[in-house]
């Protein structure tokens, strides 16, 4: 359970009935919480889009705005402290949540909702490797899956995801070869393409 010495909880705090000029999410304060994988921060957000604002508790990667009316995100767990996604009603505050994909590394953080609300790109544990992995938002079947890479005896995680449009993705996997290399897996999760490199460093992914 989380440090209540720390703990910021997970609420809706603020709704706005005016229509801010400006749309997108932005960070207002963090904290340092206990989670059960050790201590994470946690970052208040303002998301602004045309029908109004919330205002919630969520972590990195930050919240996207699917739609004027649909926020997606990360949040942590009230019971236990562990990661869920959640979908969010703006400027409502409706809040829906969702477990993390059964088959994640437990220590991937990167775990990236698409900008259009569709698709969830992570790095996937199966059979002992880590692997690149697509799924439509928020469960059912992978619809992309690259091949397994070798992993990497480290304490840091140094895989990355993200989304360079609504339907094309980046997944940098550690550890593509016990020589230590790693696997830069892209590809289009609506056409269901996707191509894999073998790289000496990944991209500059922030």
């Amino acid at each position: 359970m989380p440090s209540k010495a720390h703990f910021l909880p997970l609420a809706l705090l603020l709704t706005c009935a005016h229509r801010p000029a400006a749309t997108g999410v932005t960070v207002l304060d963090s904290a340092k919480v206990d989670a059960f994988d050790g201590e994470r921060w946690v970052y208040r957000i303002h998301a602004v889009s045309s029908v109004g604002s919330v205002v919630l508790d969520a972590l990195r990667p930050l919240p996207v705005l699917a739609s004027d009316s649909l926020l997606l995100g990360i949040r942590l767990r009230d019971l236990d402290s562990t990661r869920q996604l959640f979908a969010v009603t703006v400027p409502l505050g409706t809040q829906t949540l969702y477990p993390m994909p059964a088959d994640l590394w437990p220590f991937f953080e990167d775990v990236a909702v698409s900008p259009d609300g569709r698709f969830v790109a992570y790095v996937a544990w199966v059979d002992g490797h880590p692997l690149a992995r697509i799924r439509p938002w928020p469960g059912l079947d992978p619809v992309l899956s690259g091949p397994p890479a070798a992993g990497c005896e480290c304490d840091v995680d140094r895989n990355h995801a993200r989304w360079v449009t609504p339907d094309s993705f980046e997944i940098w996997v550690d550890g593509a070869t016990e020589a230590g290399s790693g696997m830069l897996v892209r590809g289009n999760a609506g056409r269901r393409t996707i191509h894999v490199d073998t790289l000496a460093s990944p991209p500059l992914f922030h």
